[in-house]
């Protein structure tokens, strides 16, 4: 077998790699009732050289792309996280937006979430004075959440959870339950609400 031959293999075997995982993603979205789809992030026109694993399109909720991303270590230990992504008309708003959630712990072992506050820009006030949301945090004792305008998607703000997974038999836990989910797209109703969500 040509070296040719070997490189295009391992591409098109990547390639098939990262759709079926993408599309493990999909399912597991709709066992809780959301509509999402893979697509070709080069064919996403906000999208500007992604370095996404896999990206799904989401239907009739606030979120509109959920993207896996995979960080390779080193040692060439991989990890996954995903990444949730708001569309909003965010130009000029960008510290506006660019905010921080941290949970305040108590207790010597369990150390229980009592506390959950957003600072940094305009959008943390929004935030902060959700009570269905701070109530959904607290209820699923929510790590840092960080969000940004996002780098590579155009007109959209990135929403991330500070935990990655460990590739393998663990990657599929980089998905999202069904309540971290809704904390998600609770947070880019603010988003869209906040800066305006285009048609």
């Amino acid at each position: 077998m040509s070296i040719f031959k070997k490189i295009i293999d391992t591409v098109i075997d990547t390639t098939q790699r990262r759709a079926a995982f993408t599309q493990e993603l999909c399912e597991h979205l709709r066992r809780f009732g959301v509509t999402a789809t893979v697509v070709d992030p080069r064919t996403v026109e906000e999208v500007e050289g992604s370095y996404a694993y896999g990206l799904a399109r989401v239907e009739d909720r606030n979120i509109n792309f959920v993207e896996i991303s995979m960080d390779v270590d080193g040692d060439r230990n991989s990890s996954f996280y995903c990444t949730y992504h708001a569309r909003g008309n965010i130009e000029g708003y960008d510290d506006a937006v660019d905010v921080e959630g941290e949970s305040t712990r108590k207790g010597l072992l369990s150390r229980r979430v009592v506390d959950y506050q957003w600072t940094g820009g305009d959008l943390a006030q929004s935030l902060n004075g959700d009570a269905a949301l701070k109530t959904q945090l607290l209820a699923t004792q929510a790590g840092p959440i960080s969000v940004k305008p996002s780098l590579r998607f155009h007109g959209t703000v990135s929403i991330r959870h500070g935990n990655t997974t460990w590739g393998g038999a663990w990657k599929k836990r980089a998905f999202p339950t069904r309540d971290a989910f809704e904390i998600y797209d609770r947070i880019a109703h603010h988003i869209r609400r906040f800066a305006g969500a285009p048609s």
